[in-house]
């Protein structure tokens, strides 16, 4: 019986795979070569139910977030129980392998480090401007000598966390095999924080190299920087703090005890299979939540269309705006960044300003010879904010559901008024 859950797994991995949910880019691939390598090396150890509990907790939060990201959690940690309670409890470096490949570490890597990539133009710039350079700084960009750089999630360096990241679970893995030591639970997070901040530092001297020596994006030397730089300041002073690690904090796997039936494991197993099977394939239709202002709609002209997953689109003839209603704290929030990307835009400034009190991101569109002004922050009819963590929080205390409202326009003169009426 205990033959089938494997078959089970797989076929709801390829499922997931089939449906459009993984990226099926570098990062995806590498993770899926590092899961045999990390289970090749697994030691001995009595099976577990440690992470019961938790699938217990997604299970019952799967029949009321019916979200791609809940129904994969509830994938990855049920596939982790099956392992751990019919064979042998596993390293939870394989959990941060599921974790790395799935969309989900690519929507949070891009969304919460927004604002890091805006400071990391303005400590470009102080840099530069400290060494004598005439340097311009507008949000994100960077003009020197005439010439445009911007830091963008699309760049070779910020493309590289997740590789970085896996970096950090192969050594961790190496040095556990070499040792025959492991390490506490709460360690390897803390590895994790330390690989993000090397990434951070990598990418402001990768910036600051592409500046200086003005090297393009079209230019094959802009990604050959990149991997350097990651090499240099990520994955070689990993490969130090890992060992030094290791050789610190390491402990010896805990001795193995003859293990018990398994029969319970069995029923719990199937149970949990058959009703995890069901949250995982169960999909529902966007929640159209009412968060915009009825005063605005009676005021102005616009025409009103209902686009797709909860979008509504308000147009008249100064400014195209779209309101993606969240419908929890939990919900991903549908990027002005990445959605106009995927339109074929690129921006080619973003910058946080204030307008009547509140923050709020604003950017230019550019596609072609097309120039368009843009700007996005959440509300709830009470409260602007573009802080990602603020909205959240304010949902979690029962403030009311926000919104994510992005509005454009085609000058700046009709983005700063629609502005006005939408705050």
């Amino acid at each position: 019986m205990f033959k089938v859950f494997p078959v089970v797994c797989i076929i709801l991995f390829l499922l997931f795979f089939r449906s459009g949910y993984f990226l099926n880019d570098s990062t995806f691939w590498i993770g899926l070569c590092l899961i045999p390598y990390v289970l090749r090396y697994q030691r001995k150890q009595n099976r577990s139910l440690r992470f019961l509990p938790l699938v217990l907790l997604i299970m019952a939060a799967g029949f009321y977030v019916h979200a791609a990201t809940v129904r994969y959690l509830l994938f990855t940690f049920t596939v982790i129980l099956l392992i751990e309670s019919c064979y042998q409890k596993i390293s939870s470096l394989l959990l941060w392998i599921f974790l790395i490949i799935s969309p989900l570490f690519q929507y949070l890597s891009e969304i919460f480090t927004f604002p890091i990539r805006i400071k990391l133009s303005e400590w470009t710039g102080h840099i530069l401007q400290m060494a004598g350079f005439d340097v311009r700084i507008s949000g994100n960009l960077i003009q020197m000598n005439g010439e445009e750089f911007s830091v963008d999630p699309a760049c070779m360096g910020l493309r590289m966390i997740g590789l970085s990241f896996l970096a950090g679970v192969f050594l961790n893995q190496h040095y556990q095999h070499v040792t025959g030591k492991n390490l506490s639970f709460f360690t390897t997070p803390l590895l994790m924080t330390i690989v993000f901040v090397l990434n951070i530092f990598s990418n402001l001297i990768r910036i600051l190299i592409l500046v200086i020596f003005n090297i393009p994006p079209q230019d094959i030397m802009h990604d050959f920087v990149g991997i350097l730089s990651l090499v240099i300041y990520v994955w070689v002073p990993l490969l130090f703090l890992i060992k030094l690690v290791y050789k610190q904090f390491s402990r010896p796997f805990p001795i193995q005890i003859t293990s018990q039936s398994n029969t319970y494991s069995l029923y719990i197993n199937c149970i949990i299979l058959v009703i995890n099977a069901f949250l995982i394939l169960h999909k529902t239709e966007a929640n159209h939540l009412n968060t915009v202002n009825p005063e605005i709609l009676k005021s102005r002209n616009y025409n009103i269309k209902i686009v797709e997953n909860g979008i509504t689109q308000f147009r008249n003839k100064h400014a195209l705006v779209y309101v993606k209603n969240i419908n929890g704290f939990y919900a991903t929030d549908h990027s002005p960044y990445i959605c106009w990307k995927g339109s074929g835009y690129e921006f080619k400034s973003v910058k946080q300003e204030i307008i009547s009190g509140n923050r709020i991101y604003t950017g230019t569109l550019q596609k072609g010879d097309e120039n368009l002004q843009t700007a996005w922050w959440f509300s709830n009819n009470k409260c602007n904010t573009n802080s990602q963590l603020d909205w959240r929080w304010r949902m979690i205390k029962g403030e009311g559901n926000f919104a994510l409202i992005n509005v454009t326009s085609t000058s700046k003169e009709d983005l700063q008024l629609a502005i006005q009426e939408w705050l």
